[in-house]
């Protein structure tokens, strides 16, 4: 039996309704991250046009702050571009989330 160093499931939405940083959050507590937990998002993975498409989502925030903040975020602490995962699944490799002294999905305390 061919054992997956992955677990694939499919991609949780991105809910821009709740602004900002807080999108992300909670698109990373949808995946199985809870306060207290870093993760690395090298061992969680999108296809490329899926990420593209979050991007474009998180983009269309009204507020240019919030916008700002969820843009940025998302693009350094998002999931890694990977195109082998299939367009509307994610990869959540092992160890993805670590268990720390953190209270946010970017590993700030």
């Amino acid at each position: 039996m061919d054992k997956k160093p992955f677990t694939e499931r499919d991609l949780p939405e991105i809910h821009i309704n709740l602004g900002g940083a807080e999108a992300v959050n909670q698109f990373y507590r949808e995946l199985g991250w809870t306060p207290g937990t870093r993760y690395d998002p090298a061992r969680i993975r999108m296809n490329p046009v899926d990420f593209d498409s979050y991007c474009l989502k998180l983009s269309l925030l009204a507020d240019k702050e919030q916008r700002s903040c969820a843009l940025i975020l998302w693009l350094y602490c998002g999931p890694a571009k990977d195109p082998k995962v299939p367009v509307g699944k994610i990869r959540l490799y092992k160890d993805c989330f670590i268990r720390s002294e953190t209270t946010d999905a970017a590993g700030t305390a």
